[in-house]
């Protein structure tokens, strides 16, 4: 995302290894849209109450908001990443087995089995020992699927930060997401599936044996790969070689000019560890300087694609940067949420279907240009943008009729904000804390508005359309608190400059010759 004076020109992150890093996000879109096609169904198949079966994406969000600030805190404490992506997704295929012989298990255990159910002979009512071990598998599952994109994140940052690309990366590695989500309700809807894999799987469950069968087989290829092609370098590792690489690089080709900007390079890098713990305590008569790798800046700069204020990072002013990230972030997963759970009963399975395709094409599109937008029109703008459009054209759903085409445009134009929702978020909260040290809690901060806003769409969700009689009143509520709140939040860090920067006064950084200003920041 633009041209970075940290960083040493005309370089990119190694093609092979970012790729194998983009499956994670591939496998875990995969996992859920797979999962979200078939298991209610499944559920509803044998028995269960609808109200029971609401209750299975509270396990995700009741655990997972306790479980991924730990998951990012060790990552960052021990710099590593790959055995946490393999731990997550041996788990992750665990869960989905158990869930495949959650009758099987019963038995095994010598727990209350199945009870017949009407016509069809394989058409059992599931007993509550079944209910419980299912409950308990895609638990698991799904919170392990939530946490992959902590540690693969955190991956991709770090392979991609040294060399100036993280916007990039990030677009990229959204791209993947949205290639898997198209790719699994593609597969979810085919006569593969449809058919057991062409009769490997038999009985009423046929369907959903093979759709959960292709989860463990994605996440099993996954895994492989990024174990294969990825070197698990963590942040502060490579961050701290590329500066060395660039040393020799610039040094060689330039001589003493280069070397005297590595030396200061590396006085401000350490400069700033310090200036991390004291940026709120500061006299008051210090003038403060955007803050990429040194927190004073008055002898030399080195602008970043996204930078924040020390002092709205810290919450100096007595806003939290952070917890106004989250509820915008929060306020979108919970829309965002809703129209997956409740989308295809509003619209009816199969044309509800096709319109989150329709989805999933558009938010593919977007990947390709957000780097380019993020560089002119800056990233912040976009993200909040994009929000509060999203929220619109869910209150927009009560303007239309439920069997007209507008709700097919309404859904795909939602996949712009997806893409964006996804992606930009990440690079401001990156900017926010500025801390290589702190990248998998960072992320882990940021994902973890996804099971908040499960939450509260599990939560008031089936309330809202109880109580208003119909799906398209929970898309027309949970839009109007989305947008307010995100409103707010855009007119406060706008007047209290949260999320600003503050422009360089002219001066200029030289690397191997190339001389350059910055060309994107939060806001332009």
């Amino acid at each position: 995302m633009g041209d970075r004076k940290d960083t040493i020109p005309n370089e990119r992150p190694p093609i092979i290894p970012l790729l194998a890093i983009c499956t994670i996000g591939s496998a875990t879109e995969w996992c859920w849209s797979a999962g979200e096609a078939v298991l209610v169904p499944y559920l509803s198949r044998h028995g269960v109450k609808h109200w029971v079966v609401s209750m299975i994406y509270l396990s995700n969000p009741t655990f997972g908001l306790w479980i991924q600030p730990l998951l990012g805190r060790y990552s960052d404490k021990l710099n590593v990443r790959l055995p946490f992506v393999f731990i997550l997704c041996l788990l992750a295929c665990i869960g989905l087995a158990s869930l495949l012989a959650a009758d099987k298990i019963s038995h095994i255990f010598g727990l209350a089995s199945n009870k017949p159910g009407n016509a069809d002979a394989d058409d059992t009512v599931f007993g509550t020992a079944v209910i419980i071990i299912s409950f308990i598998s895609f638990g698991i599952s799904d919170i392990c699927f939530d946490c992959l994109l902590i540690p693969g994140r955190a991956l991709l940052d770090d392979f991609a930060v040294p060399f100036g690309r993280e916007g990039d990366a990030n677009a990229l590695f959204t791209g993947f997401q949205m290639v898997g989500r198209l790719l699994a309700l593609l597969v979810a809807s085919s006569s593969v599936t449809t058919s057991g894999f062409w009769g490997l799987y038999n009985g009423v469950d046929a369907h959903f044996d093979a759709v959960m069968s292709t989860n463990i087989v994605y996440l099993i290829g996954t895994v492989t790969v990024v174990i294969c092609f990825v070197q698990d370098i963590g942040s502060t590792h490579a961050e701290r070689e590329k500066l060395s690489i660039g040393s020799d690089i610039a040094i060689e080709e330039e001589g003493d000019e280069s070397d005297e900007f590595i030396n200061d390079y590396r006085e401000n890098l350490a400069e700033h560890e310090y200036e991390e713990e004291t940026s709120c305590h500061r006299p008051k008569d210090k003038k403060y300087q955007p803050l990429s790798f040194s927190a004073n800046e008055d002898d030399v700069d080195y602008p970043s694609d996204l930078t924040v204020t020390s002092q709205s990072k810290r919450g100096c002013y007595g806003l939290d940067a952070t917890s106004l990230l989250f509820v915008v972030q929060a306020g979108g997963w919970t829309g965002i949420t809703a129209q997956v759970f409740f989308w295809t009963s509003w619209r009816g399975e199969e044309i509800g279907s096709i319109d989150l395709v329709m989805q999933a094409l558009v938010a593919i599109v977007v990947t390709i240009f957000l780097p380019s937008a993020n560089n002119y029109i800056g990233a912040l703008n976009i993200w909040l943008g994009s929000e509060l459009i999203f929220h619109l054209l869910m209150i927009s759903v009560a303007l239309i009729d439920v069997q007209s085409y507008s709700p097919r445009i309404i859904c795909a134009l939602c996949g712009i904000n997806y893409a964006i929702h996804a992606t930009n978020a990440l690079l401001v909260a990156a900017a926010v804390v500025d801390d290589p040290s702190r990248r998998a809690q960072t992320i882990a901060m940021v994902n973890n508005s996804l099971p908040m806003g499960q939450l509260l769409t599990a939560l008031f969700g089936g309330t809202i359309a109880q109580y208003f009689d119909g799906f398209q009143s929970v898309f027309i509520c949970f839009g109007a608190v989305g947008f307010i709140l995100t409103a707010l939040v855009w007119i406060v860090s706008s007047t209290h400059g949260v999320f600003s920067t503050k422009p360089h006064a002219g001066r200029e950084r030289h690397l191997s010759g190339v001389s350059s200003a910055p060309i994107s920041k939060l806001y332009h």
